[in-house]
């Protein structure tokens, strides 16, 4: 399963609508392999609303296209009208890394 991060905005700056991850719900396709979609209304480092698509998916490439596809699909829905996808892709969990690499906060070393 892959997590993939959308981000829709608005040209006239409107929230993007509560009910966004039903919207996205009712736009999939079998074949989007869609298992669920939060909202985030506020998720650094972006500067606004991110939305999580869990996806089945044989490769992040796959999983990253068909993300984008159900959201480009979405923003035909008459909720997200005046949207438009800004970025769709995976998040590279950094801390994670950073951790098995034995880095602290800072960016230097930390215990082996």
């Amino acid at each position: 399963m892959y997590l993939i991060h959308a981000q829709l905005v608005s040209e006239s700056n409107e929230e993007l609508p509560a009910d966004t991850p039903e919207v996205i719900l009712r736009c999939a396709r079998s074949a989007d392999r869609l298992e669920h979609v939060v909202l985030h209304p506020s998720a650094a480092p972006a500067p606004g609303p991110v939305l999580g698509l869990f996806l089945l998916g044989t490769t992040l490439e796959a999983a990253e296209d068909a993300a984008a596809l159900l959201c480009r699909r979405a923003l035909r829905s008459r909720e997200l009208r005046g949207f438009r996808l800004l970025t769709c892709n995976a998040v590279l969990p950094v801390a994670y890394y950073e951790q098995l690499l034995g880095r602290t906060d800072t960016g230097e070393p930390g215990p082996p």
